[in-house]
């Protein structure tokens, strides 16, 4: 990407093509440029991309003024769900209402997931999330985080989030993650998060919850190592704590 773009109407996600979802495999470099104005429509997988693949790259990239309002599965401002890595995203005044029950909504990614067939690790590195307007907020009817609504065997490195969320259901919200599900390639470090949570079910400054995968054995994972250098200032409306979790 070589120069700004303004966006003007509404779009479909990259990889949506004919009402099929194609994931977007190869490294989309924004070179520090700017989208203002994303719109998406309503979909399954809402963003600027569908779908991130595990072998792909989507870094040094400025989303401004992004519009996601409808009903997404899962929705985020560069992915609905991602496999791959996402790194030097900075996203400014996010306006995202997701109306969907049972849902998953980020302000990057609606699902940050390593695909079981990849040696990669899903990952986000030193991508930020803000909003400068007051009147803006992240609104979910499902599972609900600052970066991500759900992440899975996955990395978040050197991340922020400054944003209000808002939950209307009983899911899960999180400053970063709403939900956080650990297996041996899980962590978590030197990010943090200044939110203003609004929710009706349980949340948390980092996580809504934190638990690990069914699959792993508990005894093998360290947990000292997953959580790492975390710093979080926010409001809660109930609920408060460092992280909701079951492990």
């Amino acid at each position: 990407m070589v120069n700004n773009i303004n966006i003007k109407k509404v779009h479909d996600p990259i990889g949506l093509i004919n009402g099929k979802y194609h994931e977007f495999a190869g490294t989309f470099d924004g070179g520090y440029n700017t989208i203002k104005n994303l719109q998406i429509n309503s979909c399954q997988f809402g963003g600027l991309f569908g779908l991130i693949g595990s072998t792909a790259t989507v870094k040094n990239l400025n989303i401004t003024d992004a519009k996601l309002d409808g009903e997404y599965s899962y929705v985020g401002t560069v992915a609905g769900k991602s496999f791959g890595l996402i790194d030097k995203v900075m996203i400014e005044n996010p306006d995202i209402n997701n109306t969907a029950k049972d849902s998953f909504t980020g302000g990057v990614v609606g699902s940050l997931i390593s695909d079981s067939t990849s040696f990669n690790s899903a990952s986000i590195f030193r991508t930020g999330v803000h909003n400068s307007k007051e009147d803006l907020c992240i609104i979910a009817n499902g599972t609900l985080g600052g970066l991500a609504g759900i992440a899975s065997d996955s990395r978040i490195h050197a991340c922020y989030t400054n944003v209000t969320l808002k939950n209307t259901s009983n899911k899960y919200t999180g400053g970063l993650t709403g939900e956080f599900i650990v297996d041996k390639a899980s962590k978590i470090y030197e990010s943090y998060t200044i939110c203003n949570i609004d929710s009706k079910g349980p949340s948390g400054n980092i996580s809504g919850e934190i638990r690990v995968d069914t699959t792993s054995s508990v005894d093998s994972i360290d947990k000292s190592l997953v959580l790492v250098g975390l710093y979080f200032n926010s409001e809660i409306n109930e609920y408060t704590a460092f992280a909701r979790d079951n492990w």
